[in-house]
């Protein structure tokens, strides 16, 4: 995780920023064609690579999607050629998706009934501690050369063999040996066709719409709506912790997940401690009432306190919710079967994914993006000025009102309410809550 995050962070910069030297500096459309075709060879790679891993042995698949990642990062970093680089960032895919439920698999067979809270907390705990290092050491790698980042990714990810060399080769069960590619895959809608589970990632689901507008959507909402003065006044905050805007200098955004890395890393254990004494089902539901109450925190308010308040909510759930899910499907499959049920993590992402980045990023333009909200506030009420263009909206109606930009913010605020916002995502929060209380009414998992 070190290794990606250190490059995933960087890579929207490296390959489009036009200011940004020793970058690509190629166009906005061409970063979204490679990131679209990161994210589909991804996650979908996984669904299919589980039964593959149980069968044809989890360590043989670590090593094998180590070195292919490793070569993708160094194609990556090697070439300007928009051909090649995709075809980098497809070998880095692939790996990726082979590396994941092989991993959680080989995992998933450390662990029992009663070590498995504490065990996946653990394991959630290292990857939020990986993604807090990523952010400094790529700022610093990125001041020499871009180039360095690549390379670094390249050498933790090789450094990853030498812990896969102690992984024990030998399969729990041997059950799923013989089978042929074709019997494999049929084992793999065998177990995903089984009672509750479609309703499961469906309802898990509604959890990672949640979590891709947190990460995705909630910085624009922030430093659009959030005011945050008041922290910055009463801490006395240097330059590090803030940002310049046209309201004041406010609490930069970066600063609320890095709250959110420091809750998790400093909570998950004694969390996943807590919540091992609850089901299963039970610890997820109590992990969305957390993040859908976030949700009221984070979206309903505009007031840098109390966003915080809601970060720390969200990210309570979050907490619960990430390794109990895996825990969960871990305690549902067959010790041969466990990178099968591990890959079917990657369902309720790929939902998520299209539903989340698409339609959320299309309703946020359209009923909460500040500037395109003023620019419907003038074209309605003000159609002497409906020529004036998105980026300047929030200048012309400031004249028009005769208040500066901060004012008009509050007012935008109060008038146009473009908190309605979340109020999507609140009610899908309290419908997978509803639907995993069937599931547990019903029996279907402990």
């Amino acid at each position: 995780m070190l290794a990606y995050w250190a490059l995933l962070i960087q890579l929207p910069i490296y390959i489009a920023q036009k200011d940004m030297a020793g970058g690509l500096q190629w166009e906005q459309t061409t970063k979204g064609i490679i990131f679209f075709w990161w994210a589909i060879v991804q996650n979908l790679v996984p669904i299919f690579a589980g039964g593959f891993a149980d069968r044809y042995g989890r360590k043989n698949f670590l090593l094998v999607s180590i070195v292919l990642a490793s070569v993708g990062f160094l194609v990556m970093g090697h070439t300007q050629s928009f051909t090649y680089f995709l075809i980098g960032t497809l070998i880095l895919a692939f790996g990726l998706g082979l590396f994941k439920p092989a991993l959680l698999g080989a995992l998933a067979n450390t662990m029992n009934e009663r070590n498995s809270s504490l065990g996946w907390g653990i394991y959630f705990m290292f990857l939020n501690t990986a993604t807090l290092l990523a952010a400094p050491i790529s700022k610093l790698l990125k001041e020499q050369s871009f180039y360095y980042i690549f390379l670094f990714s390249t050498i933790v990810f090789l450094l990853s063999l030498i812990i896969v060399f102690f992984i024990n080769k030998k399969q729990v069960q041997s059950q799923s040996e013989n089978l042929l590619p074709f019997q494999i895959l049929k084992n793999i809608y065998k177990n995903l066709l089984k009672p509750g589970i479609i309703l499961l990632l469906v309802a898990v689901s509604g959890f990672f719409i949640i979590y891709i507008q947190f990460y995705e959507t909630l910085p624009n909402f922030i430093f659009d709506w959030v005011d945050s003065t008041q922290i910055v006044s009463l801490l006395n905050l240097p330059k590090a912790f803030t940002m310049a805007t046209d309201r004041g200098t406010m609490l930069s955004y970066e600063w609320y997940y890095i709250f959110n890395s420091i809750i998790i890393i400093t909570l998950v254990v004694i969390i996943s401690t807590l919540t091992s004494r609850f089901s299963k089902i039970f610890s997820i539901i109590l992990g969305l009432a957390a993040a859908s109450i976030g949700i009221v925190f984070f979206g309903l308010f505009n007031i840098g306190y109390i966003t915080l308040i809601g970060v720390a909510f969200y990210t309570i759930g979050e907490i619960i919710i990430n390794p109990k899910f895996s825990e969960l499907l871990s305690s549902l499959a067959k010790p041969e079967e466990k990178s099968i049920y591990m890959s079917f993590i990657n369902i309720s992402m790929a939902i998520a994914f299209a539903f989340g980045s698409l339609f959320g990023s299309y309703i946020f333009q359209n009923t909460a993006e500040k500037s395109n909200v003023a620019l419907s506030y003038i074209q309605d009420n003000h159609q002497e000025f409906k020529d004036v263009k998105q980026g300047e909206a929030m200048q012309k109606l400031s004249e028009i009102k005769g208040i500066n930009t901060k004012e008009l913010t509050e007012y935008l605020w109060r008038e146009e309410k473009p908190y309605i916002f979340w109020l999507l995502f609140i009610i899908i929060g309290v419908f997978s809550i509803c639907l995993l209380y069937y599931l547990q009414k019903k029996a279907f998992f402990s």
